[in-house]
């Protein structure tokens, strides 16, 4: 609560998520989204997506919009919040450039420096964040490696894991649509190669070969498919990949 203004933080998400790229970007904002909520704030993510995207947005306040292309009218909308957060492969530098210049704090979402970003955060969670060559200007603040991160609730308080060396089962996830159909190429090398392992898989909603992945289910391959966060996190410690 922003008790000085006498009123709640308000927090803008602009991201993508349909079954042609995936729902990671969606999933990301969803963690950062969760954390707004229990701090006091307020949030609403425009999200430029498909029916698909609905299916993984329960409990969340959201509009379908595809804000890339509609900028316009979404500029004028800035002025109602405090912070901006954005979360895009599509969206143009142009559009970062103006929500620097609007809004008071601005977090952006970053995989592989695909842009010179403008004055703000940037966030970087991935293993090799701290390797890459971001320029260090002023007005920009990192936060790079995978202590950063963001997480859904569900896995806030799991704390430290030691991986059991003994492996008897095996998870399998590729996030919510994979694309380049990694999941049935991974199941089948592991079907083959480790037979005596028993089998999570995990599909989701923007699955095109969801069918092909069910054909394989059978005493040793499990398929689950749709799990919120907390269904995630029971899967992978029944899967006893830690102890």
């Amino acid at each position: 609560m922003d008790y000085r203004r006498g009123r709640r933080r308000r927090v803008l998400f602009l991201t993508e998520g349909y079954r042609q790229i995936g729902f990671g970007h969606i999933t990301r904002c969803t963690s950062i989204y969760q954390a707004v909520g229990i701090l006091g704030g307020e949030a609403l993510m425009l999200v430029r997506g498909d029916y698909n995207t609905r299916c993984i947005l329960k409990g969340i306040k959201y509009e379908l919009c595809d804000w890339h292309n509609r900028w316009g009218e979404v500029k004028n909308r800035l002025k109602d919040f405090d912070t901006v957060v954005i979360d895009s492969y599509l969206a143009d530098w142009e559009i970062y450039q103006e929500v620097s210049d609007n809004v008071k704090v601005c977090l952006y979402i970053d995989d592989f420096k695909r842009l010179e970003y403008p004055k703000g955060i940037i966030l970087n969670g991935g293993i090799h964040g701290e390797m890459l060559d971001y320029p260090k200007e002023e007005g920009r603040i990192y936060l790079l490696g995978p202590k950063f991160i963001p997480l859904r609730e569900a896995f806030w308080g799991v704390g430290l894991k030691r991986i059991n060396k003994e492996l008897k089962r095996a998870l399998i996830t590729f996030g919510g649509a994979d694309s380049r159909n990694m999941t049935l190429e991974v199941l089948r090398l592991l079907r083959k190669e480790h037979p005596e392992l028993e089998l999570f898989v995990v599909v989701g909603k923007g699955f095109k070969n969801k069918e092909e992945v069910y054909k394989l289910k059978g005493e040793k391959i499990k398929v689950f498919e749709g799990l919120s966060g907390e269904e995630m996190k029971n899967l992978m410690s029944y899967s006893r990949l830690w102890r």
